[in-house]
């Protein structure tokens, strides 16, 4: 039904192309057919995750993905009809280009790892969406193997950012 409403939504409006970063969604293949039937390209944009997970059968005009390895596990999937690829940069590149070609080198950033958090736990805590337990598992074992890495070299920082949900009510029982 939203994809219908969706679909019919666009047509009547004149649009002739959708770019969407929902393609994780359910929904999403049967918005590109009804998309088609209307003469609208659908254009869908993965999160910079693993995507045999989430993406085991597409169906879009192009799929524009924003992690390099993701262009290997595309290689191994087969339930796609995708008529174009593409790689775009991970989000929010541009603020980090002038740190890493610019003309004064961030010094900040040296011994530091980065730790992207991907939500699940708040997710499944406010029932939020359908999580596995396995993904909020994995992320909490990399978190313990992070302390006890960082436990044994001192020279190493860790910053944690936080998954936009995670920052829209942020409170102290994350894991």
């Amino acid at each position: 039904m939203e994809a219908s409403t969706i679909a019919e939504c666009l047509h009547k409006e004149g649009i002739k192309q959708l770019y969407t970063l929902n393609s994780y969604e359910r929904y999403s293949n049967i918005l590109a057919v009804l998309l088609e039937a209307k003469g609208i390209k659908i254009n869908k944009i993965c999160s910079p995750n693993p995507i045999k997970t989430h993406y085991r059968t597409v169906i879009s005009d192009s799929f524009i993905f924003t992690s390099p390895y993701q262009l290997k596990e595309y290689s191994k999937l087969k339930n796609w009809i995708v008529k174009e690829i593409k790689l775009w940069p991970v989000y929010d590149f541009r603020k980090y280009l002038e740190m890493f070609y610019g003309k004064l080198p961030n010094m900040e950033f040296r011994n530091q790892i980065g730790f992207f958090s991907s939500g699940f736990s708040k997710r499944l805590r406010d029932h939020h969406c359908l999580v596995d337990d396995r993904y909020v598992k994995a992320e909490v074992d990399l978190i313990v193997a992070l302390n006890l890495f960082l436990k044994e070299h001192r020279q190493y920082n860790l910053k944690i950012y936080l998954h936009p949900i995670e920052k829209k009510k942020w409170s102290s029982n994350f894991l």
